[in-house]
């Protein structure tokens, strides 16, 4: 409920935190309520798509992302080419347009409507199975502006999260460099 939701922000605020996760859906009518709160907070606010697999076969992940740039959302899940919960590159490229231009092509509205609209871009969001050994694919389809949520290969690392996160640390610095991710 909203009124929950403010108590949760105000803790995520003192205990010094820059950045909050929402569930899209989970949220529902509260949810606009819920970000406008979180940025008068000056939190960025990252879109968290609970259960996309299930209903991403029902609407489009396009769609979805639009909405969810729609309501302020900062961060944005991308259903990426890369881990788990693969998407084709066309598509997952596709999908990261929906995350970052100011355009809303025609097709979206069955050629009802075009125009550019006032939204600022939201961050793509890669998660899913990642892990650093794939920083050179990421780096040679996304590019460096993107997040990379990593948690499962931070903390289920054979030497704890210090090794995983160390890991990621050191492929993203050779991956700047020019160093291959093998040496």
């Amino acid at each position: 409920s909203y009124p929950d939701m403010v108590e949760r922000i105000d803790d995520v605020c003192e205990f010094g935190n820059k950045a909050v996760m929402l569930n899209m859906l989970l949220l529902e009518n509260d949810l606009r309520a819920i970000i406008d709160y979180a940025h008068k907070k000056n939190l960025l606010v990252f879109g968290h798509f609970v259960l996309q697999g299930a209903y991403s076969e029902r609407i489009s992940n396009y769609v979805l992302q639009k909405l969810a740039r729609i309501l302020g959302f900062d961060l944005i899940h991308l259903k990426s080419c890369i881990g788990k919960l693969r998407e084709g590159i066309l598509k997952s490229m596709y999908y990261k347009e929906a995350l970052t231009s100011r355009h809303i092509p025609e097709s979206l509205f069955l050629g009802i409507l075009e125009q550019e609209i006032p939204l600022k871009p939201a961050l793509p969001v890669i998660w899913g199975g990642t892990h650093p050994g794939q920083i050179e694919a990421i780096r040679d389809v996304y590019g460096f502006e993107i997040a990379i949520q990593a948690g499962g290969s931070i903390h289920g690392h054979p030497l704890g999260s210090y090794g995983g996160a160390r890991a990621w640390r050191e492929s993203f610095d050779a991956c700047l460099s020019g160093i291959p991710i093998e040496k």
